[in-house]
């Protein structure tokens, strides 16, 4: 064969493997130098990060990566595997051209030409985010089943309320989450129980009952849950005397996330609330997750109401008195809350 035919040769077969690499849809493979530079991509690849070959060719493939990543050395880690034992894999986020992120299982291997050198790497990445979010998604599903049928299991209200709290706390990993309960006297009255997680219940019992103010409003009405990636920043906080916001001592909270407990009938059992030092730590599915456990907390609470208790209360919990509340700031809500919240 000619050279001239050898390179139509070369060049149809490039053409041929460009139509298989461009017909894989689902995978982005890349091809690198040996220091790691971008030289050609597929289609997919373009589809999935965002970028066109033309700006991403002689780049370092670490354009790829998210800044927090690139400051750990993942993209250098995973050339020197690649090096050192032919392949790397594994999964993690990575970023498109327009600073989104997708969730990716990826795989480096080192390419050798017939003497030994290495010649490059070819990489593959498959975008497993709607993966990730199904197996996220049944994870969540599998925990509220589990949280509902450790609560509907005990008739016992001080157990069902303390592992209520702890699980809700773990779950949208506050740093600590309160649940704070009516309970109504059948002698008549009521009084204010409330469980913590998270911290000690010392840290709290200096500190007067939550009131009926701008920001607890829709939880104790039971009418909406508030969530906030930086509480103090709430246009309603803040707004009431004496304390202004938080009282002097109590623990730093930005984050903040309340979810009203109702019962069947509408009735306002309880709140549910959680807090963080942190800003942005409460996302849109802690919110969606916490209403399903409260709706759950709701049937077990029912439930425990209409059997008449075994025992006091454990140490774990703590009261408050029914007291009169001040004629000033917002009326108090409906339901079993209406007594235990007008407190001064």
């Amino acid at each position: 064969m000619s050279d001239d035919a050898q390179i139509i040769e070369l060049r149809r077969q490039e053409q041929r493997l460009r139509l298989i690499l461009d017909g894989v849809r689902d995978h982005a493979i890349s091809m690198l130098d040996p220091e790691g530079k971008v030289q050609t991509f597929n289609a997919a690849a373009e589809r999935i990060k965002g970028y066109p070959l033309s700006e991403v060719q002689g780049r370092y493939f670490a354009m790829f990566f998210t800044p927090e990543d690139r400051a750990s050395g993942l993209p250098e880690l995973e050339l020197e595997t690649a090096r050192a034992k032919g392949r790397y894999e594994g999964e993690g986020w990575r970023q498109r051209k327009d600073g989104s992120r997708f969730y990716a299982a990826v795989s480096l291997s080192a390419l050798y030409d017939p003497s030994g050198e290495l010649v490059g790497f070819v990489k593959v990445t498959q975008d497993r985010t709607r993966y990730r979010e199904l197996d996220e998604e049944a994870r969540i599903n599998e925990t509220i089943y589990r949280i509902g049928t450790a609560l509907g299991s005990d008739l016992d209200l001080d157990a069902i309320v303390t592992r209520l709290t702890d699980e809700a706390t773990a779950l949208c990993r506050a740093q600590f989450g309160a649940f704070f309960y009516n309970v109504v006297r059948p002698e008549g009255g009521s009084y204010i129980l409330y469980t913590l997680s998270g911290v000690p219940r010392e840290r709290f019992e200096r500190f007067p009952m939550p009131r009926n103010t701008a920001v607890f409003a829709p939880t104790f009405a039971g009418t909406e849950v508030v969530r906030s990636d930086d509480i103090t920043k709430d246009p309603r906080y803040g707004k009431n005397p004496p304390h202004r916001g938080m009282p002097e001592g109590h623990l730093p909270v930005r984050s903040y996330l309340a979810v009203p407990v109702n019962s069947r009938s509408g009735e306002v059992l309880g709140g549910l609330f959680f807090g963080h030092a942190e800003p942005g730590v409460f996302t849109e599915k802690d919110e969606r997750v916490l209403v399903a456990v409260a709706a759950q907390a709701s049937v077990a609470i029912d439930n425990a109401a209409c059997t008449p208790p075994r025992r006091p209360p454990r140490p774990s919990t703590a009261c408050w008195p029914s007291r009169r509340r001040s004629s000033s700031g917002p009326p108090p809500p409906t339901g079993r809350w209406s007594t235990a919240t007008r407190a001064s």
